[in-house]
C-alpha cells in the first residue's frame, strides 16, 4: 500500500489528476488509503483467527494491487505523450 500511496503523491501523477480533472478525487483516495493502511495491520494480525478477515484483507490487498497497475498505466501514458 505505501507505494500506491507514493505514486498517488508523484508529480507525474498528480499532472495527470489536474489535466483530468480529477485531482480533488485523487486526494480523497490518497487519504482514504492512508487511513486504511493502519487498519489493514491490525486486521492482518488477526486474520489467523477469522476467515472473514483473512478473505477481507485478501481482497484488499487485490483492491491496492489493481490501483498499483491503474497508476502504473497512467503514468506510462503520461510519459509517452510527453515523449
Amino acid at each position: 500500500m505505501a507505494d500506491v500511496l507514493t505514486k498517488l503523491g508523484s508529480s507525474a501523477i498528480q499532472q495527470i489528476g489536474s489535466a483530468f480533472g480529477v485531482a480533488k478525487e485523487l486526494t480523497k483516495l490518497t487519504e482514504k488509503l492512508d487511513a486504511i493502511r493502519g487498519v489493514l495491520l491490525d486486521a492482518e494480525e488477526k486474520q489467523e483467527k477469522s476467515h472473514a478477515v483473512k478473505t477481507w484483507v485478501r481482497r484488499l490487498k487485490d483492491v491496492v494491487y489493481d490501483a498499483d497497475d491503474l497508476l502504473d498505466d497512467f503514468a506510462t501514458h503520461q510519459l509517452q505523450r510527453g515523449e
